[in-house]
């Protein structure tokens, strides 16, 4: 259990620090959900120590032939070294040798999940709103491409303006989405 709480504060520095945010992770019953897994032996967890600090911590479950690495963490001291890296590669011969036809990362699907996945399943998201606040959150995250397009277009119109080749649109949430004319 303790790891397991090592794992959640060094991701939670993690996204705090690049000001991103899980909603996985930041939900009220992630925790204890998982510390109960924990305590019944139901989680892999596998630790990377570097001079006896804890460098990274791997998360997942073992069942019918497969890993599912549900959380990788580091320590961002330790990231020029990549221990994260170091870890999965571990925990991918591990998962073989232990049986496992299959090593599951996840979804979301990002870069660093795809340079050691050998193929990919895709995935469709389905929602039902059960509520008004349900509504009003599914309306947000249907909106939320044609927002993304909005600052798209609004780099574009700032471009023009300008006069300028490129331009830059921050999100509250810290990403930048730049545009470059092309010609």
């Amino acid at each position: 259990v303790a790891l397991l709480r090592d794992a959640l504060r060094l991701k939670a520095d993690w996204l705090r620090t690049r000001r991103l945010f899980s909603s996985g992770l930041s939900h009220p019953l992630t925790r204890p959900f998982l510390e109960r897994l924990a305590r019944d032996g139901s989680l892999d967890v596998a630790a990377l120590t570097v001079g006896g600090a804890l460098a990274a911590v791997e998360i997942g479950l073992s069942d019918a032939g497969a890993y599912r690495s549900l959380l990788t963490a580091y320590d961002q001291r330790f990231a020029e070294g990549a221990p994260g890296h170091a870890l999965t590669a571990r925990a991918v011969e591990a998962a073989h040798a232990a049986g496992s036809a299959c090593f599951d990362f996840l979804a979301p699907a990002d870069g660093s999940k795809a340079r050691w996945a050998s193929g990919e399943v895709r995935l469709r998201t389905t929602a039902m709103a059960l509520s008004w606040r349900g509504r009003l959150g599914l309306c947000g995250y249907r909106l939320r491409p044609l927002a993304k397009r909005g600052l798209i277009a609004a780099g574009r119109l700032r471009l023009r303006s300008r006069g300028d080749d490129t331009a830059s649109v921050r999100t509250r949430h810290g990403a930048v989405l730049r545009t470059q004319a092309v010609r």
